[in-house]
């Protein structure tokens, strides 16, 4: 149960941030803006992603970009979220 008064802050890269989960609760008269857009989001795993995946396809999904550079600026972010006004 979070405690009146506080918030939980979760980072953008789950799987590696450090967020409410390493450093607690934040008091309210801590945050002082709200988040108005995304301006940039990669599509690049995290350091944790790399241990989860199996070692199989993670090399078939390198191997399938292989030198096509088309493909690896597609993959390279998360094109929709760039720009997105959160609400």
């Amino acid at each position: 149960m979070i405690p009146a008064g506080q918030y939980f802050m979760m980072g953008d890269n789950r799987n590696n941030s450090r967020d409410s989960r390493y450093w607690g609760f934040v008091p309210r008269k801590q945050i002082v803006a709200r988040p108005l857009v995304i301006y940039f989001s990669l599509r690049r795993p995290s350091r944790t992603d790399l241990q989860q995946a199996s070692d199989d396809r993670l090399l078939e999904e390198r191997a399938s970009l292989g030198g096509d550079l088309a493909a690896r600026w597609k993959g390279f972010a998360r094109w929709k979220r760039i720009f997105h006004v959160v609400h």
